[in-house]
C-alpha cells in the first residue's frame, strides 16, 4: 500500500468515524453495555474497511456507494441509538451528500486552476495527489460543519424538529445537483462542453434554494423569539400580579383586625363574654391567613412559598422543604415570582396527574458565596418527552408548560446564571445556579 493509499484510508476511517461520533453526542444509546460496543466497533470497521475498498479499487466518488453507505449509516443508527428513523436518515444523508458534493465542486476548481483537462478523471479513477488534496480539503470543511453543529447541537436538533420537512427537501435537491454534477466524469459529456451548465447552474440553484431557506427558517425563529418574550413578560406580570394581590389582602385583614380588636375591648369593657367568643369565632379564618411561615429572610420567598405550599397542601401534595439562608439580594421581586412560582406551578400541576399517595414535591434552596443554588423536584406520570433544550408532551398543555420553562430560562439568563433540567420515568427535577 502507498503513501496516498495510507492518506486516503485514514481520511475514510475519519469521515465514517466523525459522523458516528456526531451521533454519540447528540443522541442516547440503546444499549451501553461492553458487548454493545464492541459489536457497534466491529460493525463501523467493517464499514470502514467496505468504503476503503471502494475507492481504492474502484472510483473515488461514486453515488450508487453513497446511497449504500447512508443505508448502512440508517440501519446502525436504528439498531444502537435512540431516534427516530426520520431524523437519522435526514443527517445521514446531508452528510454524506455534502463531502461528496465538496469533493466533486472541488475537483472541477483543481481542474480550473490547474488547466489540466484530465484532472478530475485522473482524480476519480486513481488514488494519487490530486485526490488526497481534494480529500483533504473537504473533510476539512466537514469537520468545521460538524463542530459547529457538535457546539449548537440544541439548536440544531431544535430545528431538525421544528423544519424537518425544509431539510428533506435540501436532501432531495443536494442530489438531484449530485446526479447531474456526476455526468462530468462522462467523457461524452465532456466533450460536448455540458460540464459549464451542471458546475454552474445546479450549485447555483441549491445555494440560492439553500439561502431562501435559511432566511425563512431565521425569520421564523426571530417571529416566535418575539412571541416567547411578549408571554414571557405577560406571565411574569401575572406572577407579579398574584404576588401583589397577596399582599394587598394582608393590608386589608391587618386594618380589618384593629376594627375587630376595637369591637372585642368593647364587649369585653361591657363583660359580654359570650358575645366576644362568638365574634372570635367568626374573625378566625381571616386570622389564619396570616400566618405565614418564615422560610428565609427573603419576604418575597417567604411569600411565595407560603402561598404555594398552600396550593400543594390543597392538592394532597407531600411537600419536602429545605431551604438555607436566603436574604434580600439583588434578584427583583418580579423575577422571583417567574422563576420560583412558575416552578412550583408546574410542579404541583405535574403531581395533579397522578394518584395522591405519589405526589411528592421536593424543594431545595440556599443563598451562599454569591450563588443562589434552587433545585426542584417532584413526582409526574413519566409523558414528558425532550429534545436537548426543548421540552416536549403529548398532553393539552404542553404549550404552557414549555413557555413556562422559557420564561424561567429568560430569567435565569438574566443574572448569567445556568437552567438544567433532567427527568426519569416518575421524576422531574429542575436546577437552577443564579449569581449575585
Amino acid at each position: 500500500m502507498t503513501g496516498f493509499q495510507i492518506i486516503q484510508a485514514l481520511l475514510t476511517i475519519t469521515e465514517i468515524s466523525g459522523l458516528f461520533y456526531l451521533f454519540f453526542l447528540m443522541y442516547e444509546r440503546r444499549n451501553t453495555r461492553l458487548w454493545s460496543s464492541l459489536l457497534l466497533g466491529i460493525l463501523i470497521a467493517g464499514f470502514c474497511a467496505s468504503a476503503i475498498f471502494q475507492r481504492g479499487e474502484v472510483a473515488m466518488y461514486s453515488r450508487y456507494f453513497m446511497l449504500f453507505c447512508i443505508g448502512v449509516t440508517v440501519i446502525l443508527l436504528k439498531l444502537f441509538f435512540r431516534l427516530k428513523t426520520s431524523d437519522g436518515f435526514i443527517i445521514t444523508a446531508l452528510y454524506y451528500e455534502t463531502i461528496y458534493f465538496l469533493d466533486i465542486i472541488l475537483g472541477y476548481l483543481g481542474q480550473l486552476l490547474s488547466g489540466r483537462t484530465e484532472f478530475i478523471f485522473t482524480a476519480q479513477l486513481h488514488v494519487n495527489r490530486d485526490r488526497i488534496i481534494i480529500m483533504v480539503l473537504s473533510r476539512l470543511i466537514t469537520l468545521i460543519i460538524i463542530l459547529l453543529i457538535i457546539c449548537n447541537r440544541g439548536r440544531f436538533r431544535l430545528l431538525l424538529t421544528k423544519y424537518k420537512l425544509i431539510v428533506f427537501i435540501l436532501v432531495v435537491l443536494e442530489y438531484i445537483g449530485l446526479f447531474y454534477c456526476d455526468e462530468i466524469l462522462n467523457i461524452t459529456v465532456y466533450r460536448n462542453k455540458r460540464i459549464y451548465i451542471y458546475f454552474v447552474f445546479f450549485p447555483l440553484l441549491i445555494l440560492f434554494i439553500l439561502v431562501t431557506m435559511i432566511v425563512f427558517v431565521l425569520y421564523i425563529e426571530k417571529k416566535n423569539e418575539v412571541k416567547l418574550f411578549q408571554t414571557h413578560n405577560n406571565m411574569v406580570k401575572k406572577s407579579y400580579r398574584e404576588m401583589l394581590y397577596l399582599y394587598q389582602n394582608r393590608d386589608r385583614i391587618f386594618h380589618d383586625m384593629q376594627n375587630h380588636i376595637l369591637i372585642l375591648s368593647s364587649m369585653l369593657e361591657e363583660n359580654n363574654l359570650e358575645a366576644a367568643k362568638n365574634y372570635i369565632s367568626k374573625i378566625q379564618d381571616p386570622i389564619k391567613e396570616l400566618q405565614q411561615k418564615k422560610y428565609t429572610g427573603n419576604h418575597i420567598v417567604n411569600i411565595i412559598m407560603n402561598d404555594k405550599m398552600k396550593k400543594a397542601e390543597r392538592c394532597a401534595i407531600s411537600v419536602n422543604i429545605r431551604v438555607l439562608e436566603v436574604y434580600e439580594n439583588n434578584i427583583e421581586d418580579i423575577d422571583w415570582c417567574c422563576m420560583l412560582a412558575n416552578l412550583l406551578d408546574n410542579a404541583i400541576e405535574g403531581c395533579q396527574k397522578i394518584a395522591e399517595n405519589k405526589r411528592k414535591i421536593e424543594l431545595y434552596l440556599v443563598q451562599r458565596n454569591g450563588t443562589i443554588i434552587l433545585n426542584i423536584s417532584n413526582t409526574y406520570g413519566g409523558d414528558i418527552a425532550a429534545e436537548d433544550n426543548k421540552l416536549l408532551s403529548s398532553k393539552k398543555d404542553a404549550l404552557l408548560h414549555g413557555i413556562r420553562m422559557q420564561s424561567v430560562r429568560l430569567t435565569v439568563e438574566k443574572y448569567k446564571g445556568t437552567f438544567e433540567y433532567h427527568f426519569t420515568e416518575e421524576r422531574f427535577t429542575v436546577s437552577i445556579a443564579l449569581f449575585i
